[in-house]
Order: structure tokens, then sequence, then C-alpha cells
């Protein structure tokens, strides 16, 4: 991918999208992939005489590496902009956010938000289940509880800040 890359992309941001295109192809197998470029791409001259255009679009398809049963496939149909310079009588690609693409959807991007959620869910329900046990136990009336547990994580939070709150934990309700 690198050839493709021209020389004028500061080293930083040529590193920064080999890394990233390295680890997206380490992860994934594309047996597809291909740029279409039809009659409706706009391609606008610059004034450091590059050219833009978009939007290009490209179709995928592409397997997860690392599934040891069946390689979990999926394609795809995305719009990219890309830069192109000429360069050495090529056309090189200058810019492009399928680069930003390949670093923002990546399995540990993923993984990461599945992690943060799944842990929120987990504490919600926690703080939910203590507050719906708390109530039982102070007021031992179960309409007190089953209108806390009807009114979800938001009712708990409403028992929290008006009742756990104010009154000692060995004082009962009435």
């Amino acid at each position: 991918m690198g050839e493709l890359l021209s020389p004028d992309v500061p080293p930083a941001r040529r590193s920064a999208i080999l890394d990233d295109a390295e680890h997206e192809f380490a992860n994934f197998r594309y047996p597809e992939y291909k740029l279409v470029l039809d009659r409706s791409v706009l391609v606008t001259r610059n004034d450091d005489g590059s050219l833009t255009l978009e939007p290009v679009r490209a179709v995928y398809r592409y397997e997860s590496k690392s599934s040891k049963l069946a390689p979990a496939a999926s394609e795809g149909r995305n719009s990219f902009r890309f830069t192109v310079v000429r360069s050495d009588g090529r056309w090189l690609i200058a810019e492009s956010d399928l680069f930003d693409t390949f670093s923002r959807v990546t399995q540990a991007g993923v993984f990461s938000w599945a992690f943060f959620v799944i842990a929120l869910s987990v504490v919600v329900i926690f703080f939910w289940g203590w507050m719906v046990l708390d109530c039982s136990i102070r007021y031992r009336n179960w309409k007190y509880s089953v209108a806390l547990i009807l009114t979800l994580p938001l009712g708990a939070l409403y028992y929290f800040f008006t009742v756990w709150l104010r009154r000692p934990a060995g004082e009962l309700g009435d």
C-alpha cells in the first residue's frame, strides 16, 4: 500500500496509515475489494495541482481471520473522497477519508465499545437490583417494590436520592 501513497504525505500520517492498514489486513481477509469510478464522480482540480475525486465507491467482501470455525463474512458499499497527485508519471494518493475509516472501525475499537456497554449495563442492573432489594426490606410492601421494578433504573435513581440517602439503613419506612 505504501507504493500507492504520494511522497508528499507527511511521515507521521504515512506511518499512521500504514500501521492502520497493516492492522486491518492482519485481522481481515478481503477476497474482493474494488474502487468504482462512475459518471457520478466529481473531479475537482485543486490549487496545488492535485485532483479530488468524490464519491468513489468501494465495493468489498471481507472475512475475519480470527474465527476458528467458519469465517464471519460481510460485505459493504461505502463512498470515499480521494485526493490524488501526479508523481513520476503515476497518480498517487495524497489523502483519503478511507484511511480514517481503517483506524476508526477496527476490531479492537468495536470490542472496547462492546465491553464498555456491557460493563455499564452490569453496573446499572446491579444498582437497580440493590434499590429494589432495599425498598422491599425497608417498606415490606410489595407495591413499592413493583413500582420500582416497573420504573426501571430511573425509578431506582429517584429512590436512591429521595429515600436511601435521607434515611439511615436500619430505619424502616411506613
